[in-house]
């Protein structure tokens, strides 16, 4: 298991051959959204652009407003 702390959802995705992504609520602190990926291995700049890791970032970025406003 490697614990990989970012801010940008793009470095995990291309580092992490089958990364688990936990979203972060503030304090206090707790998971809001575990995203598990699967694209190819290894990372192609095809695959980030890929329409699913661009849904993933809407997703991702709608759950960090949802969990700003509360």
């Amino acid at each position: 298991m490697v614990l990989f702390h970012a801010h940008c959802l793009l470095r995990p995705l291309a580092a992490l051959p089958r990364p688990k992504l936990l979203l972060l609520a503030k304090r206090p602190t707790r998971v809001a959204e575990i995203f598990a990926r699967g694209d190819a291995w290894p990372r192609t700049v095809e695959t980030l652009r890929a329409p699913s890791l661009v849904a993933a970032k809407k997703q991702s970025l709608e759950i960090f407003r949802r969990e700003v406003r509360r």
